[in-house]
């Protein structure tokens, strides 16, 4: 989005550099989180059984939807 863009484009390397601990540690941990809380509603909550996905395929489309761009990931899918 062109906010997002603008925002990033008017960044102080400065400002970045400050916060580039942070913004590390909450992306890794925001992404491993996300792909374990998708893997645990895909396996244990809809359950393998009802779409008749093996546990692995489940896995595998959790680690593709927790990618951070999302754009990407229907580009993905779509291809």
């Amino acid at each position: 989005p062109p906010i997002i863009f603008a925002a990033a484009y008017n960044l102080k390397n400065k400002q970045f550099m400050n916060n580039f601990g942070p913004v590390m540690v909450l992306a890794i941990f925001g992404a491993i989180l996300n792909f374990l809380l998708m893997a645990v509603v895909g396996v244990n909550i809809i359950g393998a059984d009802r779409f008749g996905l093996e546990e692995a395929e489940i896995m595998l489309f959790s680690a593709t939807m927790s990618a951070t761009d999302g754009i990407a990931v229907c580009c993905l899918i779509d291809a």
